[in-house]
């Protein structure tokens, strides 16, 4: 096909009506792993273990028979009063993989899922965006002009990138002073250093992590309930990796890696008493970067949040060095096509900011307590 065959082709997609279709929840995984913004939360192997699949919705956006994009929905329906929530978190996806980045296809792929759940179907929708170093302030600008109003952010937004696309020598002359201390200590340490798939590793992990909530004693807010069937039902593209650090023969930190799209995410951790003294961690990360750096697809590694915790944050920053990002995850956005819909929204997300202050209070005073 010749280069104006390819142009009028270009020109008929972006004239013809943009269609919203619902997927089924192993379709919609499918289409998910060719996106490169893709994330494991934006999953319905994810969404249905956390939601429950009757809380689940799919949905893909086409032009001119072109996908571009789409997102997995939480729809929260309201009992005898009617109406509900529609909630997108990390998403929805539009960074197709080997396709330039339009943000235009990310306004449209919006617009679609406004018209579905607040015009068609009468719901709130809350689109909680992503903090993406690639593309910030993208999923921002879209939303505003498509009229949606900024609402409250996380209680503690801020984001680490690790710069992964570079060679690992890159990475190393970029990590601060103090890290690459820590890093040299920890290699003069026998650590045996494995990863692997669920089969193997999401047993001696999931033990480790339930001893490390012991020893510690503090309150488990996390999605770490919903590890076990998320390895069960998400498909080979999209399954975590487990990278676990022995030390004589003894497991002494653990961690699941989720890689998606250009990104790959930390998404939880577990350690033995002795860790912190063997700097076990900074070997386990280092294990994860020299994989990472390898592969050509992926560009960041997401190390997650700091949770306020100032010796959280200069681990992170530090392992982020002079290459990597630090930035902060927009606020919530919101749209109601309704009266109604608004003040449902308004009396779930009361109730869910006054929730988590109360879990961080009593976070607190148990770890103070330490009961």
């Amino acid at each position: 096909m010749n280069t104006l065959s390819l142009a009028r082709r270009a020109a008929c997609a972006q004239t013809a009506a943009v269609e919203l279709a619902a997927l089924s929840p192993a379709d919609w995984d499918g289409l998910l792993s060719g996106f490169d913004d893709a994330l494991h939360e934006q999953s319905a192997a994810f969404l249905q273990a956390r939601w429950g699949a009757h809380r689940c919705a799919f949905f893909k956006v086409s032009q001119g028979g072109q996908v571009l994009g789409g997102a997995g929905v939480v729809l929260l329906k309201m009992p005898v009063i009617g109406g509900g929530l529609a909630i997108v978190k990390w998403g929805p996806v539009w960074r197709k993989a080997g396709e330039p980045a339009d943000p235009a296809r990310l306004e449209t792929v919006l617009s679609a899922l406004k018209a579905e759940l607040c015009g068609r179907r009468r719901l709130h929708l809350t689109v909680m965006p992503r903090a993406e170093p690639s593309w910030p302030g993208a999923a921002v600008e879209a939303l505003e002009r498509l009229g949606f109003r900024g609402g409250a952010k996380l209680p503690a937004p801020a984001r680490y990138f690790v710069n992964v696309d570079q060679p690992l020598s890159g990475l190393r002359q970029s990590l601060s002073q103090k890290w690459r201390y820590n890093l040299k200590k920890a290699e003069k340490n026998a650590f045996s250093v494995r990863l692997t798939d669920a089969d193997e590793g999401l047993a001696p992990f999931m033990a480790l992590y339930e001893e490390m909530l012991a020893r510690k004693g503090f309150s488990d807010h996390s999605a770490i309930a919903t590890l076990p069937a998320f390895c069960q039902s998400a498909p080979a593209a999209l399954q975590p990796i487990f990278v676990h650090v022995e030390h004589s023969g003894r497991l002494c930190a653990s961690a699941v890696i989720h890689r998606c799209g250009d990104t790959a995410a930390y998404l939880y951790g577990a350690t033995s008493d002795d860790a912190l003294t063997l700097r076990a961690g900074y070997a386990l990360h280092w294990a994860v970067a020299e994989r990472l750096c390898a592969d050509l697809a992926i560009k960041w590694y997401d190390l997650g949040g700091n949770d306020l915790d100032a010796g959280l944050h200069q681990f992170k920053s530090g392992f982020l060095g002079k290459t990597g990002v630090q930035m902060e995850c927009p606020e919530d956005y919101h749209f109601s096509a309704s009266l109604k819909a608004a003040l449902v929204a308004r009396g779930v997300f009361s109730l869910r900011r006054a929730k988590q202050q109360t879990d961080r209070l009593l976070s607190a005073l148990k770890t103070r307590t330490g009961r």
